[in-house]
């Protein structure tokens, strides 16, 4: 069976000073037994007959069980030297008596390989130490479990040279540690193993490999791991778990799809890492990633050389991320349109989240989404790109987009938007609005709408524009055609705009046969129309249609304020300041325009009817008699419109001046918790707004106390009864707060002759809160009390990593002259290299050792010592 074998050994131990102590450690008689080959009928390894050398590859045969008695030692030795069970291997050691399977030379290799027959092995008090293949070209790793279920428990894989485990089976693996692998401490290929209540650290790669991310679905939540990295589609439905109480990273390297008919699940306090370029996560099933406001689930990729993200398809409609948070992912906004979350044909639910720092949009739509109490933060190009559907989108929050805060392809697609977001704007592409729509507006923080190409009102179809609403007409050629109807029914207090200031743009709004029914009411028309040369563009072209124009103000159009071919009701309106006519009637009949304001108290111009009136000039056939003696549009203007604080401004001013007569009602808003406005008319009303009339100067001030380091972007609302405004405010934070200086620093001889014992209470990354980021320690034959002395000092070599703030640090310093004083100075920085102030001086002087107990123990031909006196 095997061969005895005997062992005597001695050992020379030097000691310190210079002497030698020369013990003779006698081993009693060890038996040993060697292994090699099949084993065809039940076999049982006793401990007793321990340690069991293996010279070659030991195969337990189908029909065969290899027991194994606790206290038992294996030895693995050579090259290729495996245990292949297809039959039964029952390795049940106690906590007293583990089983050890053991090769320690890294140059061989070798494991234990569980095959397709032995489903009812088990391992229990197992210790695996040092088995497996280098991790290079060979694919060994300690542990391989190919096609079978066995049971691994209450054991530790220590030291494996590639895999410490490897699945391709529902094993059962529980109350395992697993610690420092050379490659993953598991390596799951297929099927869904059981994994409960497992440590695995120290891995050269990852604590896990999914070659699926449905492998996983049997995990616990009570593993304790560092990381899982995640390959390959999701077929079945699976849970990504996590441990509440040590959280570990979900790594994508490569894309992720959940198929039709499969589900995602994603636990509260899970992190997903897409890491690498055109990672991303489809899905065509169903995404459930529902955190909670105390454990959020997180997306992240921080990398801005790299693009992913996640993207919705057809089948995923019942997807819901809550309480997510969506971080640094999308494509860099130039040739590459990726978004944070693309939405296509499908209508997810996106709610409670963010979704920060986006390299382009932060969400795509082409599909009926819901995306509620959602902040969108530092988008790269769009907050939110909707190309097609009716998204719903109620109480979110969008600022700091490089473009604007919403991009509508066409403008029905903003139909179902709620009037409670916070918004900086939202771009109108153009196109067509073939179904009744509605431009919502926020009435406590309202944001305009921004047309960058012509839009057209279809027959059939009403766009109706809430009040306080801004409209936009930029660049050259931008009108809007009504040929359905426009409902622009603003009030007293909150008008509606229709703007374009640029003096070399041109646009208006073209009123066509279908549009009869359509009303402006408390509207302001400024700035728009056509230079007057040989452009014929007014404001406002009404042709053959009967809109009404009521207790509204057509100012400095660039031509014509308004022209009619039909016949309008205009009444009680302002006209002022536009070039050509304030209005042109070509019919041939009279227009009525009664009781309207021309600008001057004199009346309008007319050549033969009217030739003293100072105001806007009429054409013929106008009745505009009785006019209205005064104006009532309140005018103002703002000292600017944007604020940008830079990295150290803490203060600006802010004027908003009325023109005119007409009493200018205002309220000044801020929601944002860095922003504090100030105005010498008195305190806020509600806390974060003012309300006053007439001209005013306030004080805007920013706060950057408790702000990461980065840039920041948010909104002030300018709310008037001449119309709104928004203000965007900017500012950078710069981490200028270095950790707090260390004021406990001691010194004190160590135990090995020539060192020092440090020890310290471990400061914060901004002063006493955070973590900071790493030790400089210095030494000194004389104190280190100025910077002079720390630059002359000698840098110690491998301090500690920094530990949370409070935390109890030590370090030892070694190779140092016995008997001569040393003095010692600690500092720290922050991930900003921001330098504490110097620590107190400590010193110490190193001894010479003197003594130190050394009992020899020997067991199982290894040597232990203990520094300890019984």
């Amino acid at each position: 069976m095997g061969k005895r074998r005997e062992f005597l050994s001695m050992m020379v131990i030097p000691l310190f000073c210079g002497t030698f102590l020369l013990l003779f450690l006698i081993l009693p008689a060890e038996a040993g037994t060697e292994e090699c080959g099949p084993i065809y009928e039940d076999t049982t390894w006793y401990q007793s007959n321990s340690p069991y050398t293996l010279t070659c590859t030991v195969t337990v045969d189908t029909a065969a069980t290899l027991t194994i008695e606790p206290g038992t030692e294996v030895q693995l030795l050579g090259d290729d030297v495996d245990i292949n069970v297809d039959g039964t291997l029952l390795a049940e050691g106690t906590e007293a008596q583990p089983i050890r399977f053991l090769n320690p030379d890294f140059g061989q290799y070798g494991g234990v390989i569980i095959l397709a027959g032995s489903s009812e092995s088990i391992l229990d008090h197992v210790i695996v130490d040092g088995l497996g293949g280098s991790y290079t070209t060979d694919d060994t790793p300690a542990i391989k479990i190919w096609h079978s279920t066995p049971t691994i428990r209450n054991s530790a894989i220590l030291n494996s040279k590639n895999a410490g485990i490897w699945i391709d089976r529902s094993a059962t693996i529980s109350d395992v540690e697993i610690t420092n692998s050379g490659s993953y401490g598991v390596y799951i290929v297929d099927g869904a193993p059981y994994l409960m209540n497992s440590t695995i650290s120290g891995s050269g790669q990852h604590s896990i490999y999914a070659g699926t991310g449905d492998v996983l679905g049997n995990m616990e939540s009570n593993n304790v791991l560092e990381s899982v990295l995640i390959g390959g589609s999701i077929l079945e439905s699976t849970t990504w778990r996590q441990n509440l109480d040590a959280p570990y990273p979900y790594l994508l390297e490569e894309f992720l799809a959940v198929i039709p008919g499969a589900t995602l699940t994603i636990e509260p306090g899970t992190e997903v890492h897409l890491l690498g370029d055109d990672v991303d996560i489809f899905v065509d099933g169903t995404l459930f990633a529902e955190g909670t406001e105390a454990h959020p689930i997180r997306f992240l990729n921080p990398d801005p050389e790299q693009y992913g993200g996640i993207l919705y398809l057809g089948g995923s409609d019942e997807s819901i991320l809550d309480h997510v948070i969506v971080d640094g992912l999308g494509g860099p906004y130039t040739s590459d349109d990726f978004s944070a979350i693309d939405i296509w044909h499908s209508s997810p639910t996106i709610r409670n989240s963010a979704i920060l720092n986006s390299k382009n949009a932060g969400i795509l739509i082409n599909g009926s989404a819901t995306i509620s109490n959602v902040e969108i933060t530092n988008s790269g190009s769009y907050g939110v790109y909707i190309v097609g559907g009716v998204p719903h989108l109620m109480n979110n929050t969008i600022s700091g987009s490089g473009q604007h805060s919403i991009y509508a392809e066409t403008g029905d697609v903003l139909g179902n938007m709620g009037s409670n977001n916070v918004l900086e704007s939202v771009l109108v592409a153009g196109g067509s609005i073939l179904e009744s729509t509605i431009w919502r507006q926020n009435p406590d923080a309202p944001y305009p709408y921004i047309l960058r190409e012509y839009i057209v009102v279809e027959p059939e179809a009403t766009l109706t524009i809430e009040p306080g609403t801004e409209v936009h007409l930029l660049d050259d050629d931008v009108d809007i055609y009504v040929d359905g109807i426009l409902l622009a029914e603003g009030t007293e207090t909150q008008p509606i705009r229709f703007l374009n200031p640029d003096p070399g743009q041109y646009g208006g709004i073209l009123f066509l046969g279908g549009s009869g029914e359509s009303i402006l009411d408390h509207v302001i028309v400024d700035g728009l129309g056509s230079s007057y040369t040989s452009e014929d563009i007014p404001a406002i072209d009404i042709w053959n249609s009967t809109p009404i124009i009521r207790n509204s103000a057509i100012l400095n159009s660039k031509n014509t304020g308004i022209a009619v071919y039909s016949s309008a009701t205009i009444i009680n309106n302002e006209f002022a300041g536009n070039n050509a006519y304030g209005l042109y009637y070509w019919g041939s009949g009279t227009l009525m325009a009664e009781n309207n304001w021309w600008g001057d108290s004199s009346g309008p111009y007319h050549p033969t009817t009217n030739p003293d009136g100072a105001g806007d000039r009429v054409s013929d056939n106008v009745d505009y008699d009785p006019w209205i003696g005064s104006s009532f549009t309140p005018r103002y203007f703002l000292s600017s419109t944007e604020l940008s604080f830079g990295d150290s401004i803490t203060s600006l001013e802010l004027t908003i001046t009325q023109v005119g007569d007409v009493q200018l009602d205002w309220t000044i808003k801020e929601f944002s918790p860095w922003i504090e406005v100030t105005s010498p008319s008195g305190e806020p009303s509600d806390g974060n707004s003012f309300s006053g009339s007439g001209s005013e100067t306030f004080t805007v001030y920013v706060d950057r106390s408790g702000l990461e380091e980065g840039t920041y972007s948010h909104q002030i609302y300018v709310m008037t009864n001449g119309g709104n405004n928004v203000i965007k405010v900017s500012l950078t934070v710069v981490d200028d707060t270095p950790p707090s200086a260390i004021t406990d620093l001691t010194a004190h001889p160590g135990i090995l002759s020539g060192s020092i014992d440090l020890s310290w209470t471990a400061p914060g990354d901004d002063g006493d809160a955070g973590t900071a980021s790493a030790y400089i320690v210095r030494y000194s034959f004389s104190p280190i009390t100025t910077e002079t002395e720390w630059d002359l000092a000698t840098d110690v070599p491998d301090e500690p990593t920094p530990e949370a703030s409070g935390s109890q640090e030590s370090m030892t310093i070694i190779d140092l002259t016995p008997d001569q004083e040393y003095y010692f100075s600690i500092r720290s920085l922050d991930d900003s290299n921001n330098l504490s102030l110097l620590s107190n001086v400590a010193s110490a002087t190193p001894e010479t050792l003197r003594y130190v107990y050394l009992p020899i123990i020997a067991k199982n031909h290894s040597i232990t010592y203990s520094s300890e006196k019984p």
